[in-house]
């Protein structure tokens, strides 16, 4: 089966009210990595802990890829190679930020949500701690993949709150249950998808669901499912600040289009002359808001690894 081609873009933006961004979003071409984390923890603390924790799954991913490192012959067995790369990363990045809040007092209790996909020809698996959001755009029908690891959610779950309640309106919605960098050892999230041509995926930091519901969303993006990612993100951030915006909102759109053809010319890099093409770093990544972060050793690392694998069966999505 021939692989597909991707249209990936992002946008972060520190909102109307806060003054910064503690936000982070990746989209790595050459991986065809996705991820957005969103940080919190005082003196700065929130904006080290999101940069870090997806620069480390960036890294640990593309020294998977050269070799250079191994993912544990113990983990899940069960997995295939391309979950278990993706929650061994995962589970580094939270280490990294972990051991980084244990050695700055100033760094003390920082934490981060992180939302991640990787994709492997026409395949998918993605890691989920937090209550930033997937979501995925199929045949019409708009659906979120990933739940929300808040004290809300949870009430809802254990019949608390009635299943109809509006947890946007809810101060539990901002009492997150899990979270990357505040324990050593942490329960993540993953998921096996297997994307369609004509998918959008939508990754996004809580601030956006703060100020578009699903169905806003849903409409926007039905609307302008022909155009690119980078103007579907563009639309849906306009539409974000135009309301109150009082947190960081961050957007990563990815379409699944057809299969690129074969071509010579495409095979030497050649290119037509048209359009500018926006140069991205010599990785081929962009990363938004990149601060420096501390080396890692990750030569001897002991994690106790604690999952819960979920197969996408396409809920509610034909």
């Amino acid at each position: 089966m021939a692989k597909f081609s991707l249209d990936m873009s992002a946008l972060t933006n520190v909102g109307k009210v806060r003054e910064k961004n503690e936000d982070a979003v990746l989209i790595s071409k050459d991986l065809e990595l996705l991820a957005v984390a969103d940080g919190m923890g005082g003196h700065n603390a929130g904006e080290v802990a999101s940069s870090m924790s997806i620069e480390t799954l960036h890294s640990v991913l593309k020294d998977i890829d050269n070799g250079s490192v191994e993912v544990p012959t113990d983990l899940d067995q069960n997995l295939s190679e391309l979950e278990r790369k993706l929650l061994f990363a995962t589970n580094i990045a939270n280490l990294a930020v972990f051991k980084s809040s244990k050695v700055n007092l100033n760094k003390r209790g920082m934490g981060t949500t992180l939302s991640t996909m990787l994709v492997e020809d026409n395949h998918a698996a993605a890691t989920h701690v937090g209550d930033s959001r997937i979501y995925l755009y199929r045949n019409d029908e708009f659906a979120q993949i990933t739940t929300d690891h808040c004290l809300a959610t949870e009430h809802v779950e254990f019949g608390l709150l009635k299943t109809n309640y509006d947890l946007s309106s809810s101060r539990m919605q901002n009492i997150l249950t899990r979270a990357l960098g505040l324990k050593k050892d942490i329960e993540i999230d993953i998921f096996r998808m297997f994307p369609e041509e004509g998918d959008l995926f939508l990754l996004c930091s809580d601030g956006l669901n703060k100020e578009l519901k699903d169905d806003e969303l849903k409409v926007l993006i039905k609307d302008n499912i022909d155009k690119t990612a980078t103007e579907i993100c563009q639309i849906i951030m306009d539409m974000a600040l135009s309301r109150e915006a009082m947190d960081n909102i961050s957007i990563i759109i990815m379409k699944i289009n057809k299969p690129e053809k074969f071509s010579i010319s495409r095979l030497f890099g050649f290119k037509r002359k048209s359009k500018p093409i926006k140069k991205l770093p010599h990785n081929k990544s962009l990363l938004l808001r990149s601060p420096r972060v501390e080396a890692l050793d990750r030569r001897a690392v002991a994690i106790s690894y604690s999952t819960k694998v979920l197969l996408w069966e396409n809920r509610g999505i034909s």
